[in-house]
């Protein structure tokens, strides 16, 4: 309840704060004041007055009956006054916004509804078989995950012997980065000390790993707790001195907000450490680029607009450009970003004004665009009919063709892509050919080679990332090939299952003599800094959805929906935990705008587009819980008598339009497994195939699939595999295996190719399933 009440105070300052204006608009904007309207306003303020001091101090019932009392109170408008109206409908509407029945639990033990106890207690048995699962698939390979070095440590430090030792051990115990502990590295780090030998090292002003269960209040507790003793380091010897006063004079309104827990007082404030820091000063560039169209953003959870977002891009890339027309270098340059989706328009706006750039990937190199042209082309080599990657292939700089060519290509005729790409392009048809037999005839490192060299695709297309990208999937392939292998049908198949959960990190071609720009998240540039930082900053700040079915916390525990007819009304617990996630995440976003703004050594730049709304009032806990995003967070805290601090720029800006010619990181795909009954156009097979031992297993069958899943579409018609390039032996074989009676049979009734399946210990996919009402056969 400490968090609801915590909560609700806010909510009822916001309210205050918006009555104070509706007032202050009657008293000074107002001609006609009416008084029974300024009674109302008065009726409205002692009320609000009165379920701040209740939230506060009495109980879950007498909480509701005055949040019924106050709510019930309205305010009258007054003709022809707009300044007040608006101000009244801001305020009435808040009301709504502010989920009124949050205020309404008349039971003090209603925290979680009784019906949801059984469904509560299901999830937790799911979950504790699930993790039992989960060990014994782990101690069965012999393998542990992450999270089993501090779990397991734990539970070896239960046992005196061990705990004992290496508390004898240790004389002295450092702990770096402590602001992002959780609460098990705190217990193990406790458990092995002796009480007094532990010095902690951080800053809970850049607790940014939420994500990752860090829990700033252990460090808060220790900074409270009069056993210790605290050292504060006051001096910066990164940045120049007007960026270190401009980061003071923000932080020192943003975090010191009564209802939030992040403080920003004397000690924390910190001045700069050496002469040269005080030399060749610049002020803070706070840019607001304008535009000849409409600026709008979406919703106040949601990111900006797409045309926004073009618009800060290009506004960032046109600086960049004026600096480096200035002799800076662009790898004194570094960019930062909140979410890895604004790389995409940062990359535009880069390509547009040929500004050399380095992007550290969000995914795993798998995904990275040049790896999946090769991959897919691969694909294409070992089924040369299949539209999709043919078409894949095309569009790629290994093609070289855009859109309207396919279009023209598929439009050419009724024949296959294939075959209009012979009659259309013989050229690239003939190379595309001896690609394809070098997949079937040379070493899997050579066809690579061959590929990597086709249209000079590696040496002429591909930016230093993504060729070093390729590097690492070169040395996969010829690792796979030392082994003993199932060629590049297993190969694909190795890369499909790492695609699926692939998270490592891109390949990294650059070290710091490198001319480029660096793109990097806020959390990627933890514990860095940089000569010039451009900081995309954003107008409006994202929760996570609190919508889910499930929500889960780690201090409250588990909460469902509760549906109640043909509405739903959420219980207490369900409250709290969606108040106390959105509360956390306000405060991590101002401590990961504090890392983000103090990266810069000598030139910091904000950048956005001008807020639609004047941002002239201080910070308080109602624009924060407006979720009003970073910049109306640094304008409301500049200090006018600070002129020196910081500057505003601002200058038309076109917002270019999306980049066809340039090539697009494509996301894996695979196509769609077909449902049962529904027709395959098959592949044709290019090279002679003979069931001889002359081919490997694996390449047997991945012919033999090829042609048994033409069955819907050709029924095995002479015609058809007479057409296939096959060996006399091979024609006996399949006509032999389409007059077999069972081959008949299931083809008479209900089947399928390649049907995905699922069980609780594994999914995979059937080769062939036939079935009728007795029975399912599979192949």
């Amino acid at each position: 309840q400490e968090t609801y009440r915590h909560y609700q105070t806010i909510m009822v300052e916001k309210y205050l704060y918006l009555l104070e204006v509706a007032e202050n608009a009657f008293l000074d904007e107002t001609e006609n004041q009416v008084e029974a309207v300024y009674a109302q306003l008065q009726e409205m303020e002692a009320a609000l007055t009165e379920l701040l001091v209740t939230i506060k101090t009495k109980s879950l019932s007498e909480i509701e009956a005055q949040a019924k009392k106050t709510f019930s109170l309205t305010i009258k408008t007054i003709r022809g006054e707009t300044v007040f109206n608006e101000a009244r409908k801001a305020l009435l509407e808040s009301f709504q916004k502010g989920n009124l029945d949050s205020f309404l639990y008349a039971k003090d033990l209603e925290i979680v509804n009784p019906r949801q106890v059984s469904h509560i207690t299901l999830m937790i048995e799911l979950t504790k078989a699930y993790g039992l699962a989960f060990e014994s698939l782990k101690q069965e390979a012999g393998a542990i995950d992450f999270n089993d070095i501090e779990h397991l440590a734990y539970q070896i430090l239960q046992y005196d012997e061990a705990r004992d030792t290496l508390k004898k051990r240790y004389e002295e115990i450092l702990v770096d980065e402590f602001q992002d502990s959780n609460f098990f590295q705190e217990a193990i780090v406790n458990l092995i000390s002796r009480g007094n030998n532990v010095f902690r090292v951080g800053d809970v002003k850049q607790s940014i790993y939420g994500f990752r269960h860090a829990k700033p209040d252990i460090m808060r507790g220790h900074l409270i707790n009069p056993m210790n003793e605290v050292f504060y380091l006051s001096n910066n010897f990164r940045s120049k001195e007007n960026i270190v006063e401009f980061n003071n004079m923000v932080f020192s309104q943003a975090m010191n907000i009564d209802e939030f827990k992040d403080t920003y007082g004397e000690k924390d404030a910190v001045s700069v450490g050496i002469a040269s820091q005080r030399e060749d000063q610049l002020p803070v560039f706070i840019h607001l680029p304008e535009n000849d169209q409409t600026i709008t953003y979406a919703s106040d959870d949601s990111e900006e607009t797409v045309k926004s977002t073009r618009l800060i891009a290009m506004s960032i890339a046109k600086d960049i450009q004026r600096q480096a027309n200035r002799g800076k270098s662009y790898r004194d340059i570094c960019v930062l970003i909140r979410s890895h989706s604004r790389k995409a328009f940062l990359k535009d706006a880069f390509d547009e004004l040929d500004i050399p750039y380095y992007f550290d990937a969000q995914e795993g190199f798998t995904h990275a665009y040049s790896v999946q042209d090769i991959l897919n082309a691969i694909r294409l080599c070992l089924d040369p009919t299949n539209e999709f990657y043919l078409a894949y292939f095309l569009l790629s700089q290994l093609g070289g063709y855009d859109e309207v060519q396919v279009a023209s290509l598929r439009l050419h005729s009724s024949d296959s892509l294939l075959t209009n790409l012979k009659s259309t392009d013989p050229d690239l048809h003939h190379k595309l050919q001896l690609l394809i037999n070098q997949f079937n005839t040379a070493s899997m490192s050579q066809a690579l080679t061959h590929l990597y060299a086709f249209n000079d695709y590696y040496h002429a297309a591909l930016p230093l990332e993504q060729k070093s990208n390729l590097d690492l999937l070169f040395e996969r392939v010829t690792s796979y090939e030392s082994t003993k292998h199932e060629g590049w049908p297993g190969f694909i198949s190795q890369m499909e299952f790492i695609e699926d959960g692939d998270k490592s990190a891109s390949a990294v071609a650059i070290d710091e003599n490198e001319d480029v720009v660096k793109v990097l998240t806020i959390h990627q540039s933890k514990g860095l800094q940089f000569p010039i930082v451009y900081y995309f900053s954003s107008s409006n700040l994202r929760i996570k959805s609190l919508d889910d079915n499930l929500l889960i916390d780690g201090d409250m525990g588990i909460a469902f929906k509760y549906f109640h007819g043909q509405g739903q009304r959420k219980h207490l617990l369900r409250r709290i935990i969606e108040q106390k996630i959105e509360l956390d995440e306000i405060e991590e976003s101002l401590r990961l705008l504090y890392v983000a703004l103090t990266r810069a050594q000598n030139e910091l730049h904000i950048v956005d587009v001008m807020p639609q709304k004047e941002q002239t009032e201080p910070i308080s806990s109602y624009s924060l819980l407006a979720k009003e995003g970073h910049t109306p967070t640094i304008l409301r805290s500049l200090d006018k008598n600070k002129p020196e601090l910081y500057t505003f720029l601002s200058e038309q800006i076109e917002i270019i339009p999306d980049r066809k010619s340039a090539p697009t990181p494509v996301p894996a795909f695979k196509i769609p497994e077909s449902p049962l009954e529904i027709p395959r156009v098959t592949p044709q097979i290019v090279s002679e195939l003979d069931l001889s031992d002359a081919l490997s297993s694996t390449e047997k069958g991945t012919y033999l699939h090829q042609l048994l899943e033409a069955w819907p579409a050709h029924h095995f018609s002479d015609e058809f595999i007479e057409g296939q390039n096959l060996s006399n032996t091979t024609l006996k074989q399949l006509r032999s295996y389409r007059e077999n009676p069972l081959t008949q049979k299931l083809h008479n009734q209900s089947f399928g190719y390649e049907v995905g399946y699922a069980t609780i210990d594994e999914v995979g996919v059937m080769d062939f399933v036939s079935e009728n009402d007795q029975e399912i056969t599979l192949v």
